[in-house]
């Protein structure tokens, strides 16, 4: 009996260390992509909030089917959000979202010139960038910023020129949006 004792406190020490190994691994990856100090030191991120801090055009975000509303890149918008069970999107976004009221909202934009974009918003929803065919496309990069205001998040793209997309937002908290498209240098 003492034997399967030492045997089963062995057992779990071993797995108590792994626990914590994974655990701190997580949190390490973690560190790396999320700026929990609120410090946008990044030019780019600059330029979004400082777009963000001007006058916002107020737009009220669409859903498929509809027609959809149009902003542009370089301009601030501030989005009045749907609940997320009463938007149609282009396609399902590549997010579930997890809590039944949720945000969402779908516009369109398009592309002046092929190169990088960055999509900036005030809130931690779900960003998904459409072709004009309705395929997703692969972000380049993102970031978030949790706690912070008003930048919050972006995800990048690399656009064709002159091009139509869509940006479905989802999975939101908040009832308004602040949605900047940047063009990157």
């Amino acid at each position: 009996m003492n034997n399967y004792f030492n045997v089963v406190v062995r057992q779990s020490i071993v797995l108590l260390i792994i626990l914590f190994a994974t655990v701190n691994v997580i949190a390490e990856t973690e560190t790396h992509m999320v700026d929990h100090d609120c410090v946008v030191n990044e030019d780019e991120a600059q330029r979004a909030v400082a777009i963000m801090q001007q006058d916002l055009q107020l737009i009220r975000a669409g859903s498929a089917g509809l027609t959809l509303p149009s902003i542009k890149a370089d301009q601030g918008y501030q989005l009045d959000m749907l609940p997320q069970s009463e938007v149609t999107f282009v396609v399902p976004p590549a997010r579930d979202s997890l809590a039944e009221e949720s945000s969402a909202g779908v516009v369109q934009f398009t592309s002046e010139k092929e190169g990088r974009y960055r999509i900036n918003i005030n809130d931690g929803g779900w960003i998904d960038v459409l072709s004009n065919s309705g395929e997703f496309l692969e972000p380049t990069t993102f970031k978030s910023y949790h706690g912070c205001q008003p930048l919050r998040k972006f995800v990048e793209y690399q656009l064709l020129a002159n091009s139509v997309y869509t940006l479905q937002l989802s999975g939101g908290t908040k009832t308004a949006v602040v949605v900047v498209i940047t063009t990157l240098q």
